[in-house]
């Protein structure tokens, strides 16, 4: 059987749709995190690594990044809403005084990156994250409460304050709006927030 040329064009149509519609479920289902990597982490270049891996074994690709130092007031800004908080002041110290920190847009091709990744980070308290989650990055390689390894946003809203904070430059709409993207393009409700 021979297939004429408006059969061809047909099934290359076809063949193009749904590499689109494919391409747009991609697209709609990637979200999106903010990740830091603490000074006491990037600092040790054996964990650094070893941290940069499991982020990749585990799904996620680095959408933007950026080795930063924070002065006081940056430290300050990004940790506001613990502001009155017994660990506030340690917190914004170490971040401001102990050197280069990597700071990560993280992107995952699934509904929730915020949830995986601190799934990924375990508890935040260094002893509990041992005794409840060894494999996470911070039972492996935190020290204390304040140097626990790294970072993750709890939430959207969190994830687009932060990173105003981290990237101040940092425009791309698409990511900053991921949830309301994803949203539109499936024709539903995301349930990243």
């Amino acid at each position: 059987m021979m297939l004429s040329y408006s059969d061809l064009e047909h099934i290359h149509i076809l063949h193009r749709t749904r590499q689109l519609y494919s391409y747009l479920h991609v697209v709609a289902m990637t979200t999106y995190t903010l990740a830091l990597l603490k000074p006491d982490l990037v600092g040790n270049p054996l964990f650094h690594r070893a941290v940069l891996s499991l982020i990749s074994s585990h799904g996620f690709t680095i959408h933007h990044e950026g080795h930063i130092t924070w002065s006081r007031d940056q430290a300050r800004e990004f940790y506001s809403e613990h502001e009155g908080r017994f660990f506030h002041q340690r917190l914004v110290e170490f971040m401001s005084n102990s050197g280069v920190f990597h700071a990560m847009i993280l992107a995952h091709p699934t509904e929730d990156a915020i949830r995986k990744w601190r799934q990924l980070l375990g508890p935040t308290k260094c002893y509990q994250a041992r005794g409840n989650h060894p494999p996470g990055i911070r039972a492996r390689y935190g020290l204390t409460d304040t140097r626990n390894a790294a970072h993750g946003s709890d939430s959207v809203e969190s994830f687009r304050r932060e990173v105003g904070v981290v990237f101040p430059e940092y425009e791309d709409e698409r990511v900053l709006r991921f949830d309301e993207v994803n949203s539109t393009l499936v024709g539903g409700s995301n349930k990243s927030g």
